[in-house]
């Protein structure tokens, strides 16, 4: 179960690549109507970029939900090893304890 201000901020990055992406296009469009082609070449050319945003949204959200997982879990792994390194000193120091008896 996720914590409703880590789902928030997990959806943030999403909607910032589809507003990237439709920003994008946008300016890609006026920059080409700018250019002087015309709206009927450029229909094609927008099938195939909008097709190419539709497939690569999902691996685009699947990396930075990964990305966020990890940075999230982060401080959890530091402490474990934290924990484990104490154990091996603890385990050191018995052992030199046990060989002066």
């Amino acid at each position: 179960m996720q914590i409703n201000g880590i789902l928030f901020f997990s959806s943030i990055p999403r909607l910032m690549i589809e507003m990237v992406t439709v920003c994008s296009t946008l300016s890609f469009i006026a920059f080409m109507i700018y250019k002087g082609k015309d709206i009927e070449t450029l229909v094609p050319t927008l099938g195939a970029f909008a097709m190419a945003a539709m497939k690569l949204m999902p691996s685009a959200n699947r990396i930075v939900a990964t990305i966020n997982q990890i940075v999230f879990q982060e401080p959890s792994l530091n402490k474990l090893i934290s924990d484990i390194s104490l154990f091996e000193e603890d385990e050191l120091e018995f052992a030199r304890y046990k060989k002066t008896e």
